[in-house]
């Protein structure tokens, strides 16, 4: 009797489901000798059954020949990243899920629309090797985790190998877990998060282990972030300032305008340096920087936000290794010094796995202090020179004390002088300062900064982004950002939620009460733990 490919692929169903992978295979070869039409579910189910069974590399060699006869759908592609995945192909992981994500219709629609938003020209390539899909907002994040995962763990990886030729032996986390990855600092950290006081960074063991402990986490939250797909406004801003040093003119500029005005009041008194002439130009500056972990996020950012683009990845440019763009130059700033060992080493690891076009340069800075302090001469040059895009990660919290006595005059100073199209990125375990840090945006940037409270769903903390408009095209940037909602479906692409808001809305007020509250008691419960017993 002769049996066709739907009664062929009903018997590998069974077998599949019942962990038969060996019994599933030999259906498979047998069908292919008497020479039977075999569909690309053949083979997927028959992979799915091997995985089942535990034999991972044949799984993974049928899934990919599945994906050589067209196995495009979402299904046979989490069936070839699972295989792969058990059988440590992990180039082949990110490869896969970065192909599904380039057909996937919103994603590409989405890509078009922030880049026309930012004035860039886009042309995009068509998907290889299989026609446009639309995926479900889990199924977009499914693939994204999968790619992300891969290139942290090859992160990692090269982190921990250069640590132990670089940095010092990392000391052991007192909060529980295995050294190197237990965190050794997490108490301080805790602590002067707290009290709003900065903690030290003396130890260069301490440092060390916080490095090794923290990567996959740190760069995943940043990435996460700065690719949600609401407010409507992210994406644009973000790819426009990751390639901002190949373009003409900031965010709603004239096209012919290649010069980034400093967009401030004349009453601004400029640094030294930056009076002198100097100015530098980056994709981007991290503040209170640590060992970097920014600069991975940024470069894995970078050709993952316009995948489909052909002016961001050449067309036929390998998926699971650097491409040939200009790779991110990002500008790492701290307070402390100290931090330039582990800062290098991250940088290394960044350049080894990612591509040695990516570079950062490493300085100092004080966020309690005015931009035009001495300490701040490289932020000072790198808003003279145009940088568009500042993250700052855990370092708000720890300064709360002094940011206070300052009346939070940096982030005042940053808004007045930085470029429209800026945007500012502030990551933090506690929402508790935020409010004061969006007010002070508000002085020194006006009604032009808008604000939007983030949150993922690796880490259900918020965190806050301020954006600065041009106010004189701020209808169309609403129409473009309604046109880009609607075409997403109104929800974020890969997954959480941001909450747009502007400097006189009530629902922000709401939030902002509530934060104001949380900061009033911790600081109440800071004051009586630090007060003497009787």
């Amino acid at each position: 009797m002769e049996v066709d490919a739907p009664a062929l692929n009903a018997a590998l169903g069974a077998c599949a489901r019942a962990a038969r992978g060996e019994e599933a295979h030999e259906l498979l070869v047998q069908a292919q000798r008497s020479g039977m039409r075999l569909d690309v579910g053949c083979f997927t189910t028959t992979a799915r059954a091997l995985l089942a069974e535990g034999d991972a590399p044949t799984a993974a060699a049928i899934s990919l020949e599945a994906r050589k006869m067209g196995g495009r759908g979402f299904g046979d592609v989490r069936v070839a990243i699972a295989a792969c995945k058990a059988a440590g192909l992990n180039h082949k992981v990110a490869q896969l899920a970065a192909q599904a994500l380039a057909r996937d219709k919103r994603i590409r629609t989405a890509t078009a629309q922030s880049s026309y938003a930012a004035g860039a020209e886009v042309t995009l390539a068509q998907p290889s090797g299989g026609r446009e899909q639309v995926l479900s907002a889990e199924q977009r994040l499914y693939l994204w985790y999968a790619w992300r995962g891969e290139r942290l763990e090859r992160l990692d990886s090269a982190l921990a190998k250069i640590a132990t030729e670089t940095l010092a032996r990392p000391a052991a986390g007192r909060n529980g877990g295995d050294a190197p990855r237990a965190d050794p600092m997490r108490a301080s950290l805790s602590r002067a998060a707290s009290v709003g006081r900065r903690p030290s960074f003396e130890s260069d063991a301490e440092r060390a282990g916080y490095t090794l402990a923290h990567l996959p986490t740190r760069v995943a939250k940043v990435m996460d972030t700065l690719a949600l797909e609401n407010p409507p406004w992210l994406r644009p801003a973000v790819i426009h300032a990751l390639g901002r040093r190949n373009r003409a003119g900031p965010i709603g500029s004239s096209p012919k305008s290649a010069k980034l005005p400093m967009n401030g009041a004349p009453s601004i008194g400029l640094h030294p340096a930056v009076a002198a002439g100097e100015s530098a130009s980056y994709d981007a500056v991290s503040l209170g920087c640590g060992p970097g972990f920014d600069l991975a996020a940024f470069a894995l950012l970078q050709p993952l936000l316009a995948l489909p683009s052909k002016a961001v990845r050449p067309h036929g440019a390998a998926e699971n290794g650097p491409g040939k763009g200009t790779g991110v130059r990002m500008l790492a700033l701290d307070y402390e010094a100290r931090w330039e060992p582990e800062f290098r080493a991250v940088e290394s690891a960044v350049r080894v796995t990612l591509g040695r076009r990516h570079r950062a340069d490493f300085d100092r800075c004080d966020i309690t202090q005015p931009i035009e302090a001495p300490i701040n001469a490289a932020i000072a040059r790198a808003l003279s020179g145009g940088t568009l895009l500042y993250t700052a990660s855990y370092v708000v919290a720890e300064n709360a004390a002094a940011l206070r006595e300052s009346n939070f005059v940096f982030f005042e100073e940053l808004f007045e002088r930085a470029p429209v199209g800026s945007i500012c990125l502030i990551l933090e375990t506690t929402h508790r300062q935020f409010p004061a840090v969006a007010r002070a945006a508000w002085r020194g940037g006006g009604k032009e900064v808008a604000v939007a409270c983030l949150r993922v769903r690796s880490n259900r903390g918020y965190s806050l982004c301020l954006y600065k408009r041009n106010v004189s095209t701020a209808s169309q940037d609403q129409e473009a950002s309604l046109r880009l909602c609607t075409a997403n479906g109104g929800v974020n692409l890969l997954g959480g939620r941001g909450d747009e808001f502007g400097p006189e809305s009530m629902e922000l007020a709401r939030l902002f009460r509530r934060f104001e509250k949380d900061d009033r008691l911790q600081r109440s419960e800071s004051i009586s733990a630090l007060a003497p017993a009787d």
